[in-house]
């Protein structure tokens, strides 16, 4: 988690609420409801395993029906960042910990009232041994009284002396036990919890030494793939082609329906294919501008106008190094900048204006302006390809829409290459002539 956010190692945090808050504001209150719920979960784990492992067994992710699961500290510094990738997941994992939190409670409550009625027996057994003790003590001390001068008595009443003796000393010895096992059991807890310190931090070392080794070898490397990255090419082109499935289909229709417009099917599908065009090249500008801005500052802190191509050349080794620790970067927070750039867009492109009062072209818009800035920010770039008119059909690289053929009349979705000169992820769409 970031800087502001702390989490004891010793506790399992949920990976998707640090990824959340790593980008919220920081709230306090926020922190320390987390790590109660973090250490309650730990607690549940620890004191009613058998419990515990059937409740996360059987847990469907649901909203709990408290009502202070939407009104916690912890939910509303998450819900700043709703745009975030990882919220979703995020609000799953908390109501899962919320939850867990009343499950314990509840386990606990009923396991102490029922400790509570099979000790009320024994306690009045304990008392009726006393009272017991009491009226023997007493009759003893009567009958000595009454005897210590009768020959034949005095036997028993030295007898019932070194009983009792015995009797204390038996319960002084008890009390000192149970005080060396709450002591032990004290010690016991002490060191699980280093235990668990200890697995978390060596789980910790182990996954930022996987993390190097993986890095140096898949860093500007498309042959390699880390399964780990939720950022991998492969998801973002199948998110991508997602948006041709669903987002795609419905700006279609409603920018070629009757009732709305007099345009045809032809003339919606050119409109859609040209937000992504001027999107792709959008999103170019916008990462070179970005690498431009950002190696100016670091090279001319005071300078008041921006590099030449010149100085860029002269200076090509460390502009290359600075490049690509800009790349790192960009692929780390790759989802910040996303509504800035959408809202930039919608700005800068006139031709937006004509149709935002569709929402779901709007909608349309948002997904493939997030998509391929993804896209951009992968090391090396993912690439978008179109069909000129009139060029051969190639079938490696298009699926045919509504017809077949083998020139092509307008490409309807690109087809997505894992780099410049790379394998193909997804084929595109093209109507043949």
């Amino acid at each position: 988690m970031g800087s502001r956010y702390h989490i004891p190692k010793s506790l399992r945090g949920k990976p998707d609420i640090d990824e959340v808050l790593r980008y919220a504001s920081y709230n306090p209150d926020a922190e320390k409801q987390y790590i109660d719920l973090l250490q309650t979960e730990e607690d549940f784990r620890a004191r009613f395993y058998a419990e515990y492992r059937e409740f996360n067994t059987q847990y469907k992710p649901e909203k709990p029906k408290n009502p202070a699961v939407k009104s916690s500290p912890l939910y509303k510094a998450m819900a700043e960042r709703q745009e975030n990738y990882y919220f979703n997941k995020a609000v799953f994992a908390y109501w899962f910990l919320f939850s867990a939190a009343e499950e314990y409670k509840r386990i606990n409550q009923t396991k102490s009232q029922s400790k509570s009625r099979n000790d009320m027996p024994n306690h009045s057994a304990s008392l009726q041994v006393n009272r017991s003790d009491n009226a023997g003590n007493k009759l003893s001390a009567l009958a000595g009284a009454a005897t210590i001068h009768v020959p034949g008595r005095q036997h028993s009443v030295d007898t019932g002396l070194m009983q009792d003796r015995d009797l204390k000393a038996m319960e002084a010895q008890n009390k000192h036990l149970n005080k060396l096992l709450i002591a032990q059991g004290e010690d016991i807890k002490e060191l699980s919890k280093r235990d668990r310190e200890n697995l978390t931090t060596i789980e910790d070392l182990r996954n930022r030494l996987s993390g190097f080794a993986s890095k140096q070898l898949t860093e500007g490397n498309p042959n390699f793939t880390d399964l780990s990255d939720k950022n991998r090419p492969t998801k973002i082109a199948e998110y991508f082609h997602n948006v041709y499935d669903e987002e795609w289909t419905n700006a279609l229709e409603v920018l070629s329906a009757k009732r709305q417009s007099s345009r045809n099917e032809e003339e919606a599908i050119f409109i859609l294919m040209d937000i992504i065009k001027t999107i792709y090249t959008f999103c170019i500008k916008v990462e070179k501008e970005q690498n431009v801005s950002i190696i100016t500052k670091i090279m001319r802190p005071c300078g008041a106008t921006p590099m030449t191509d010149k100085e860029f050349n002269d200076k090509q080794n460390i502009v290359t190094d600075l490049e690509r620790q800009i790349v790192t970067m960009r692929r780390a927070h790759c989802y910040e900048p996303i509504s800035s750039i959408v809202q930039k867009y919608k700005e800068s492109f006139k031709e937006f204006q004509l149709y935002k009062m569709y929402p779901e072209v709007v909608k349309y818009t948002e997904k493939c302006v997030e998509y391929i800035w993804l896209m951009r920010s992968s090391d090396p770039p993912i690439v978008l390809k179109w069909a000129e008119q009139g060029d051969r059909f190639d079938v490696n690289l298009y699926n045919h829409y509504t017809k077949k053929g083998d020139r092509v009349g307008m490409t309807v979705w690109p087809v997505v290459f894992l780099h410049e000169g790379g394998p193909v992820m997804h084929k595109g769409y093209a109507r043949p002539m």
